[in-house]
């Protein structure tokens, strides 16, 4: 994934590039396709690229429109075509064109309306207000820390140390990560805060309002008549789902443990990689682990059918005992010997 990254300064002030370039920094290891940067007054974004697929190349951000709102956004917009025809936007317009677009159709009500994987940062120039938000299920993170007027956000914690503050940890965080409770809007340092999922954060001046702009409780209830309109309904949106994290010109990995869930993801994966034209080999890799010495819990023999019945071997992991051991005398004799 790509890193975007950003500050807000009090009014009248001027954002310093270098101090994005300072961010930059601390994360170009993530990124290997370069750093960009757009300072406009007390405002200043930066984007640094991970092209994952054909589509992500053809976007050039920070992106600024017309109205001088510049946007910065990580992930991938599934629903693009309905977008753009929608908003009478051309076939090759980039996820942030259309995520403009739709900004200035709709105002923050278009955050709804954007399918897939993404979070993002928006300056309104009109309004003076920025919005952070992230996609429905927060598959992408969004951290912030907000002094008075000043804001800084990025998808990287690591972006939050260009000065050398030290932080102390935030122990609510712990408990709850320790404990498997939901941490909410913390994170693991006190005075950085999280976009939840499926919200967004604007800030405006020194004001800031957090709203859900995502609901999972359905509002329509869907009945059919029978099962099996029941079973196509699911499989072709199973098949939907897949098809969209399967894009031209990406490298895909999936888990495969030859269990129901992982098998059948990978299986639909062949299935759409076969209806663009692709053969076994292209198919998507898997990773598996297996243990040969835990006859109740190795998951070998059914991963290794299914495999079989696509044609393609993945990667294999072998966590048992036997190999663990062997990898850690490996270390403490390198960690021993004499230089």
């Amino acid at each position: 994934m790509s890193i975007i990254f950003g500050i807000r300064g009090k009014s009248g002030e001027v954002v310093d590039a270098r101090d994005l370039s300072e961010m930059g920094e601390l994360t170009k290891r993530y990124s290997p396709d370069g750093l960009r940067i757009n300072t406009q007054g007390a405002v200043g974004m930066a984007f640094q690229a991970f092209h994952t697929h054909e589509r992500s190349q053809i976007d050039d951000q920070p992106t600024v429109d017309c109205h001088r709102n510049i946007l910065v956004v990580d992930g991938r917009l599934d629903n693009y075509k309905e977008l753009q025809q929608i908003l009478a936007l051309p076939g090759d317009s980039s996820d942030s064109a259309v995520i403009l677009a739709a900004f200035q159709r709709w105002g923050e009500h278009c955050f709804a309306k954007l399918v897939g994987d993404w979070s993002l940062a928006l300056w309104s120039d009109q309004d003076r207000t920025i919005y952070l938000a992230r996609d429905h299920a927060g598959t992408r993170t969004l951290y912030y820390k907000r002094e008075g007027e000043c804001v800084l956000w990025s998808t990287a914690l690591e972006s939050f140390f260009m000065t050398g503050v030290r932080y102390r940890l935030d122990q609510e965080y712990t408990k709850r990560y320790l404990s498997c409770r939901p941490t909410s809007s913390l994170t693991p340092y006190v005075g950085i805060q999280v976009v939840k999922a499926g919200h967004y954060v604007a800030i405006h001046g020194e004001r800031i309002f957090e709203t859900r702009h995502w609901n999972w409780i359905a509002s329509d209830r869907i009945t059919y008549k029978t099962d099996l309109e029941y079973e196509e309904h699911f499989l072709e949106l199973f098949h939907r789902s897949t098809k969209r994290r399967i894009v031209l010109g990406s490298k895909v990995l999936a888990q495969l443990s030859g269990g129901m869930d992982s098998s059948a993801i990978v299986c639909m994966g062949d299935i759409c990689s076969r209806e663009d034209g692709q053969t076994a080999r292209q198919f998507v890799d898997t990773l598996s682990y297996f243990d040969d010495s835990e006859p109740n819990w190795n998951e070998k023999p059914f991963f290794e059918l299914v495999e079989a019945a696509r044609g393609k071997k993945g990667f294999h992991v072998d966590i048992s005992a036997k190999s663990l051991n062997l990898e850690w005398y490996a270390l403490d004799h390198i960690l021993e010997s004499p230089k």
